[in-house]
Parts: structure tokens; C-alpha cells; sequence
């Protein structure tokens, strides 16, 4: 039976997506700082060994484990972080040596594979200099076939405009074949398949925000546009731009933003997900998730590299 642990693990999207692909799994730890996430973990997911923070705790007291996935912090390597630096350039994170611990568990427990994920930003930080250190990094932990590749959460089936940084390493001795990232899929579904108020309410210009008015297009009224219009920029059809924590997303059909659910619910995770915090949370929570879909397909194809045939 697989064994699967996570690191910065937010509301466990690798558990949702291991769960949609009927793998028979043991969930061995999670780790969490925010007590608002932990919540919706043990509500949903309950694994068996829970950490606060992963950078205390003794890694070669973990137990052992077949997969790893990590989500490590993207803040400091996002475009709102560069902006800020921009402003100051003493600007630290911390958080940028978090990849450091990851380093310890994938070294000191060798898992069968590892997943890590962050923003695209990543690669051309600090001019490449830091991606390169941490693939070289990687390649000294053990016997693994690595590979990286960014994949967005449109090109698999469900509409929304994220692109995201996938490191994937295979321990070669469980290859039965070379690992391939997934290939994308045709769109069959759009952004109203995950609304769920469907209720058309008046467009009211008086109450929207100046920026909103300005991002508004002539069309609105013949078109479906969800528009990003706070701490970010964006405007698609028939589909959602990126969800972040601190973004409005205005669907024109409507007249409304988008609620924390149908964030959620663009991210992959089923409606049967179980929240326990506020909807202010659970939005935070949805924006800083990884995508259940593409990890879905990321996951099938580990598992082809091992030669494990998938249930239909």
C-alpha cells in the first residue's frame, strides 16, 4: 500500500487527488502551520502523525514513506514579492530556505518519488541562479531521475488560468520506464460548470470599484468574463484567471465575484469537501491550494513510470 506523506500541506490537495484516482493509500503525516488549514485537514483528511511546523521535528525519527509532496511557501518567489522588493531591496524572507527541509526528508527517508510545487517566478529568480541551485541540490539526495515542468490547471480540465512549477524525482531503482509529464487535455467543461449561484444580479456601476469599471468590457453583456481586478491583472472568457488569496474575481454574467466555495471547486476539490472555518479562510485556503487535477495527472503518470496499471 502506498504511503504518502505532505510538507506545507494547505488543505491536502494530494490526498483529494490520490482519493478521485481510487488508490489505496496510507496518509502518514501532514505538516501545517496555520491553525485555520489544520482545522480543515482533520476534518477532511485525519492523518496519522500531525506537525506544526515542519523545521522541528527530528527527520530521521519519521517514519518511512513511498511518496513525498511539498508545496513549499511560493510567496517569496510570486510577482506581488517582486514588486515589493522592488520597493526594498533589503526586503528578506525566510520562508525562500524552506525548500531546505524538504531537502532533509527526501536525503534521510528516500521516498520512491517526490513532488515539489511552486510559482513559475521560481525558475528565473534571482536570475535562474536559485532554481539551479536547487535541481543541483536535489540531484546530490539520492539516486533520482528528476524532471520539472510547469503545468497549467486549464490544460486539465478545469477552467481556470494557473500555471505552476512541478519538480518531480523517481527513484531509479522503482522505474519501470522514463517518467513523462502529462500531456494536455480538451476542455469540456467551462467556468459555469462550477458556479453555483446562479442568480443574474444587477449591474450596479455606482458600487464598483474604480479599477473594476476600467477592466469592464464593452461586451460584458454578451460574453462570460471573469475578471481579476485587485492585487493582480487578468480578464478571461469562459474561464477563471489565477486564484490567489488576496484577489476578487468578478464573473460579468452575473454581476458578483466569484464566493470562496467556487474557488474551491475551481481548484479541483469536490463538493463534499468539509469546512469548518469561515468562507474568509476557507478563500485564503482555496488560493493557496494546489490544483486537484493536475496533480491527478501528474500522479498517473508516476504511477505509469512504476508500471502500476490504473483502475478505469
Amino acid at each position: 500500500m502506498l504511503r504518502v506523506a505532505t510538507d506545507c500541506s494547505g488543505i491536502e490537495a494530494p490526498i483529494f487527488a490520490l482519493k478521485n484516482l481510487k488508490v489505496r493509500f496510507v496518509h502518514v503525516w501532514s505538516s501545517e502551520i496555520d491553525v485555520n488549514c489544520t482545522k480543515n485537514i482533520m476534518a477532511n483528511c485525519k492523518p496519522q502523525l500531525f506537525f506544526e511546523d515542519m523545521s522541528k521535528r527530528d527527520v530521521s525519527q519519521l517514519p518511512d514513506i513511498d511518496m513525498y509532496v511539498c508545496g513549499f511557501p511560493c510567496q517569496p518567489f510570486s510577482s506581488l514579492h517582486a514588486i515589493n522588493y522592488q520597493k526594498d531591496p533589503n526586503t528578506k524572507d525566510k520562508r525562500k530556505n524552506m525548500v531546505n527541509h524538504c531537502y532533509d526528508v527526501i536525503k534521510i527517508k528516500q521516498p520512491c518519488c517526490f513532488v515539489l510545487e511552486n510559482v513559475p517566478k521560481l525558475v528565473t529568480e534571482d536570475g535562474g541562479r536559485k532554481f539551479k541551485s536547487i535541481l543541483k541540490k536535489l540531484s546530490t539526495l539520492g539516486p533520482y531521475e528528476i524532471n520539472h515542468a510547469i503545468l497549467n490547471t486549464a490544460d486539465f480540465d478545469v477552467p481556470q488560468m494557473r500555471k505552476r512549477l512541478y519538480i518531480v524525482g523517481i527513484r531509479k531503482d522503482t522505474l519501470k520506464k522514463s517518467f513523462e509529464f502529462p500531456t494536455p487535455i480538451p476542455q469540456t467543461k467551462t467556468l459555469e460548470d462550477f458556479l453555483v449561484d446562479k442568480k443574474r444580479y444587477p449591474l450596479r456601476k455606482e458600487t464598483m470599484s474604480v479599477r473594476l469599471q476600467e477592466r469592464l468590457p464593452a461586451d460584458h453583456n454578451r460574453k462570460m468574463y471573469a475578471i481579476k481586478w485587485r492585487a493582480g491583472e487578468g480578464t478571461c472568457i469562459n474561464m477563471t484567471p489565477c486564484i490567489t488569496t488576496s484577489t476578487d474575481i468578478y464573473v460579468t454574467k452575473y454581476n458578483r465575484n466569484l464566493t470562496p466555495w467556487e474557488k474551491l471547486y475551481l481548484q479541483g476539490f469536490p463538493r463534499t469537501f468539509k469546512n469548518v472555518v469561515s468562507e474568509a479562510q476557507l478563500q485564503k485556503q482555496a488560493g493557496n491550494a494546489m490544483s486537484v487535477n493536475v496533480l491527478e495527472a501528474l500522479f498517473k503518470e508516476i504511477f505509469k513510470a512504476w508500471g502500476v496499471k490504473m483502475k478505469k
